[in-house]
């Protein structure tokens, strides 16, 4: 029997991807792979991995492969080109943590406004055991009424806009125009417009110079590829204004880390950041993001709950069904397929 091989565990049991397997029918045996070498001689069809490069390394032990699964929305770690050379299919998990990482970025944001953190800190190390704990503390902000810019009007971005709309924000928002031919990214467009125009989120689209200068909040939400890298750099931070707060849940590379920083240690600006995602990951033991009291730092968990693992593993195992009941089909491109 061929085997799906898996090149890094999914975070959920593997009797629950046992489970799934048998649940879908699919004709595959499970293996994972901790050592390739090892594995050389099965017939392995289908490579499935979280963010582990498939490229040649792999593709070249594996030559009866037909498809990679890619358990995670970024896939710029799968060689798309050899895989279109072979023939190999290519597929996505685009939308499994969508409420994770907009609930993190709420939770981020509320953070930031309330220094949690550091109250968290304080109430252990500082203020334990005096009458007057809570003098020297704060005070914080609200989030209801503040001006929130999201750049990125993908599925999270949608998804945030609608959250901080339920707390009573003002929306702003930037967003890429569409590539020719790209049509769920005007529809996403269309969507946030429509929204704005009955009055449901409020809030307007406007240049990317235009979010950073005005949001009380801005939000990155978008993919990291050759047109995002670099996206915010020193020009949008100087636009920022004083006590302004930046979150990123999308991927370290679509910031200018350098300029970042450089912000960050002005006390001048009050500039605050909470950043879920680094550039490279993970974030090397003397960077001076580790220094900066101004920061909130998470390990890239915004997507990490029990029920978008679960999601993941479950929507990667009906992507190999997809592909098993069209393989012969060329043109079905279901929208999970990126190549």
């Amino acid at each position: 029997m061929p085997t799906l091989l898996l090149l890094q565990d999914l975070n959920v049991p593997a009797a629950a991807i046992r489970e799934l397997i048998r649940r879908y029918r699919l004709p595959y045996d499970l293996s994972f792979a901790e050592a390739l070498a090892e594995k050389s001689r099965i017939n392995v069809e289908v490579v499935g991995a979280v963010n582990a490069p498939v490229d040649a390394r792999v593709l070249d032990v594996f030559q009866n492969v037909r498809m990679v699964a890619v358990a995670f929305t970024g896939h710029e770690h799968v060689d798309k080109e050899l895989c279109k050379k072979r023939g190999i299919k290519v597929y996505n998990v685009p939308a499994y943590a969508t409420d994770s990482v907009a609930e993190l970025t709420i939770g981020l944001a509320i953070s930031l406004l309330r220094d949690i953190p550091r109250g968290d800190r304080e109430c252990r190390v500082t203020l334990a055991g005096r009458d007057d704990w809570w003098k020297g503390f704060g005070p914080g902000s609200d989030l209801n009424g503040k001006t929130v810019g999201i750049v990125g009007l993908g599925t999270i971005g949608m998804r945030v806009a609608e959250l901080f709309h339920a707390f009573k924000c003002s929306l702003i928002a930037w967003a890429r125009d569409p590539a020719e031919g790209d049509e769920r990214a005007k529809d996403r467009r269309r969507r946030f417009e429509a929204a704005i125009e009955k009055g449901g989120l409020g809030g307007e689209l406007l240049p990317l110079d235009e979010v950073f200068a005005r949001a009380d909040i801005v939000t990155l939400h978008v993919a990291l590829n050759d047109q995002t890298r670099g996206l915010v750099s020193q020009r949008q931070f100087n636009c920022m204004k004083p006590g302004a707060c930046l979150i990123n849940t999308a991927r370290g590379g679509v910031i200018d880390e350098a300029a970042l920083i450089e912000i960050l240690a002005d006390p001048s600006k009050g500039i605050r950041a909470a950043l879920d995602v680094f550039d490279p990951e993970p974030l090397p033991a003397d960077d001076p993001l580790l220094r900066l009291p101004n920061t909130i730092l998470t390990p890239h968990i915004a997507y990490k709950t029990k029920e978008a693992l679960e999601r993941r593993a479950r929507i990667t195992i009906e992507n190999i069904k997809d592909f098993l009941d069209h393989a012969d089909d060329p043109n079905h491109w279901p929208p999970n397929r990126v190549a």
